[in-house]
């Protein structure tokens, strides 16, 4: 099993990626994509907040991991239905391209979310 600090990180990091995939790759590649720029700019900082909040507890949390590591699985649900509703609401100017990133980064982050939830669930945290 991955060690709780470690999940925080990796999920800032992917967080970030996504961020700057939203804000960055897919705005400036629009029309091959089919999202409005304005969700992915709001995609975008939502990730980006995300990541700050996962880093900030990998370097700050030191006690009691599993609750921030919930709360994270949370969030990232929550950014999971977003996105898809998103998706689902934009179907029609969504290209195959722009439907394979959407659907891929789900499956991606709900990966995470399984991953954080059964780590929360299984360690006692003390040092972990």
């Amino acid at each position: 099993m991955v060690n709780q600090k470690k999940l925080f990180l990796i999920d800032s990091l992917g967080a970030l990626l996504s961020a700057f995939l939203l804000g960055v790759i897919l705005v400036r590649f629009e029309s091959s994509f089919g999202m409005p720029r304005n969700v992915l700019y709001f995609l975008s900082i939502t990730a980006c907040t995300m990541s700050i909040y996962s880093f900030m507890n990998y370097l700050l949390i030191k006690k009691n991991r599993k609750y921030y590591l919930k709360i994270i699985a949370c969030t990232n649900l929550f950014y999971c239905c977003l996105t898809l509703g998103l998706t689902l609401y934009f179907n029609k100017e969504l290209t195959t391209l722009g439907l394979i990133y959407f659907l891929s980064e789900l499956v991606v982050i709900i990966t995470l979310v399984i991953v954080e939830l059964k780590s929360a669930s299984k360690f006692i945290d003390k040092t972990n």
